[in-house]
C-alpha cells in the first residue's frame, strides 16, 4: 500500500481496496470476495474510461497542433497574395493573373483547414467528457485555447465572435485565467535610465 511507500505509483482506489482488505477491525473489510471484485471491477472500467479521455486529449492536442501551422500557412499566403495584388496591373498576361487567383484560392482553402481543425479540436476536447466527467485536462485546454481564440478574435475586431469565446473560456476555466477575464493585471515599465520620467 502506498501508506508503507510514499514513492509508490499505486492509484489511489486500488490503495483503498488494499487498505480496507488489511483492516484490523473484521467489520472494516470486504465480507465477500464479491465485494472486492464489485470494486476492482469497478476500478478498471474507471480506469479504461479514463485511458479513452486521455486519448481522445492528445487527438485534440495533435489537432491543435496542425491548427498553429495552417494559421502560419495562411498568413504567408495572405501576405503573397497581399503583394501580388499590389504588384498586378490590369494589362498583365494572364499568366500573372492565374497566379493571383491561385493565391486567392489557397487561402479560401486554408480558412475552411482552419475552421474545420478549430472545431474538431473543440469538439474532441468535449468528447472526453462523455468518458470522464469534466476531465480537467480538456477543461484546460479548452480554456486555453478559447483564450486564444477570444484574444485573436477581438484583434480582428470580431465582437460577436469574440463575446461567445469569452463565455466559452468562463465556462472552461479553472481560474487559471481569472484576471485575464476580469481585465486585471498589471503593467511594468523598465525605463532606461531608470530614473527617466514617462
Amino acid at each position: 500500500p502506498a501508506e508503507r511507500n510514499s514513492r509508490s505509483n499505486i492509484p489511489s482506489e486500488l490503495n483503498d481496496i488494499t487498505l480496507k482488505c488489511l483492516q484490523a477491525d473484521p467489520n472494516k473489510r470486504y465480507q465477500s470476495v464479491s465485494e472486492i471484485l464489485a470494486d476492482l471491477e469497478k476500478l478498471l472500467e474507471g480506469t479504461k474510461q479514463k485511458e479513452k479521455a486521455l486519448d481522445l486529449l492528445t487527438q485534440g492536442q495533435q489537432i491543435l497542433l496542425s491548427l498553429d501551422f495552417f494559421k502560419q500557412r495562411f498568413e504567408k499566403i495572405n501576405t503573397a497574395l497581399e503583394q501580388a495584388k499590389k504588384n498586378l496591373k490590369p494589362w498583365d498576361p494572364l499568366e500573372k493573373k492565374r497566379e493571383l487567383w491561385r493565391l486567392e484560392d489557397s487561402k479560401i482553402e486554408m480558412e475552411e483547414k482552419i475552421n474545420e481543425a478549430a472545431t474538431s479540436a473543440a469538439d474532441t476536447f468535449m468528447a472526453t467528457f462523455e468518458f470522464v466527467r469534466d476531465f480537467e485536462p480538456a477543461r484546460k485546454e479548452l480554456a486555453h485555447y478559447y483564450l486564444r481564440s477570444a484574444l485573436e478574435a477581438e484583434r480582428l475586431g470580431q465582437t460577436p465572435r469574440s463575446k461567445y469565446l469569452w463565455s466559452q473560456v468562463q465556462r472552461f476555466d479553472d481560474g487559471t485565467h481569472a484576471a485575464v477575464i476580469r481585465g486585471d493585471g498589471a503593467l511594468t515599465l523598465d525605463t532606461r535610465p531608470s530614473k527617466a520620467l514617462a
